[in-house]
């Protein structure tokens, strides 16, 4: 049966105008349980598309866009009034736990002619949690990809890809968690296959975690502030074989 639900959740995609594509099933996402779309439900937000340059390291690829004034409510939430733009897709199931150890994979691929809107962060990908903040988040700055940790004070960010390294290339990451509030948590991130960030620590302070994924801009004002009102540039970025496992041989 958990094999079956990516499909169900892709054909509901299509069924929303979500996606383009005529394949009727996409990656195997593991142990993920069904996406749904998160604040954003324009046809050209979230696509299946098929990968035409053959870079990738799937035939197909999701494909994420977001332009000037993209936001939306949904459920007591209101990017709009909270000054935040976003197209992400978001687990279904809130089933990460305290006490769980698992690993996630995921390719990305942002193009070399993607603009930098620093000060305001673009988030592709992170760690939400329920009923609290977001716990890891990996965001675009003007100079690369970084990982940015919100549990506690005493670790703030790493840096994961310099910008020439980010832009315009698939790159690959892997995250192995085990999710604890207390002192025996750990959280390593893997860039093209070698050990980046090696955290020891409470990683999480809610009982439940999810993931998200896509491109999402917070604080879009000081970027409008910087730039004499202008709204920021559509941005478009491309992720696949995003996975969640027991192992890392299971999200290869």
């Amino acid at each position: 049966m958990k094999r079956l639900l990516p499909v169900l959740c892709v054909l509901l995609l299509f069924l929303l105008g979500g996606c383009q594509t005529t394949s009727t099933a996409y990656n195997d996402r593991g142990w993920f349980d069904p996406m749904m779309r998160s604040l954003n439900y324009k046809s050209y937000g979230y696509q299946i598309v098929e990968d035409v340059k053959g870079s990738a390291p799937t035939k197909f690829i999701e494909r994420f866009e977001v332009r000037p004034g993209d936001c939306a409510a949904d459920r007591g939430h209101d990017d709009c009034t909270t000054d935040r733009e976003r197209s992400e897709l978001s687990q279904e199931n809130k089933d990460i736990l305290i006490g769980d150890t698992e690993w996630y994979g995921w390719y990305l691929f942002v193009p070399k002619e993607h603009e930098d809107i620093w000060p305001t962060p673009v988030y592709m990908g992170q760690f939400h949690q329920r009923g609290a903040k977001p716990a890891w988040m990996f965001y675009n700055r003007f100079d690369g990809y970084y990982l940015d940790y919100h549990v506690g004070k005493e670790f703030q960010f790493a840096k994961l890809l310099d910008i020439e390294n980010f832009l315009g290339q698939w790159n690959k990451i892997e995250v192995n968690a085990k999710w604890s509030d207390g002192n025996d948590g750990f959280f390593r991130v893997y860039v093209n296959g070698k050990l980046n960030v090696n955290f020891g620590g409470k990683t999480a302070s809610a009982s439940q975690l999810y993931f998200k994924y896509g491109i999402y801009r917070s604080f879009v004002s000081r970027y409008k502030n910087n730039n004499h009102g202008k709204p920021p540039p559509t941005q478009i970025v491309y992720f696949t074989k995003v996975k969640r496992g027991s192992s890392r041989a299971s999200i290869q």
